[in-house]
């Protein structure tokens, strides 16, 4: 196993890499945080009904073609549909700063969690930031 330990907040993250998630591989995972970065429906609702069943803590983090965002936790999280297609956000333009936007408050969502208990959740654009819980 591989451990991640930074600011007072440590991780144990899993000897496996998979290319694809599916309902037989992701029993392979422990208990713990799960974090949801995945770009298509069947990943997303594998793990949305993975940690269902299990009641695990499960951050979902996504982009949209329309460059907004949502940074959910499980309880509160509806898997949308497959609207990504063939869109890379990465090609995006403004795409760098947007990302690392989301990537910064979705690492302070996980630190506070982790930390404190504390779930907070967020929508937004790269223009516009909203807490919603």
């Amino acid at each position: 196993q591989f451990s991640m330990y930074r600011n007072g907040v440590s991780a144990k993250l899993p000897d496996i890499l998979v290319k694809e998630i599916d309902s037989v591989n992701i029993k392979t995972f422990s208990n713990g945080l799960f974090i949801d970065c995945f770009d298509n429906f069947k990943a997303r609702k594998t793990v949305k009904d993975f940690v269902d069943e299990m009641g695990y803590d499960c951050l979902h983090i996504g982009f949209s073609p329309k460059m907004t965002f949502e940074i959910s936790w499980n309880e509160n999280y509806k898997v949308p549909d497959d609207v990504m297609g063939d869109f890379d956000i990465c090609q995006a333009e403004g795409a760098r700063s947007f990302i690392q936007l989301v990537t910064a408050l979705a690492t302070s969502t996980i630190v506070e969690f982790v930390k404190y208990g504390v779930k907070r959740e967020f929508i937004g654009n790269k223009f516009n930031v909203t807490r919603i819980t």
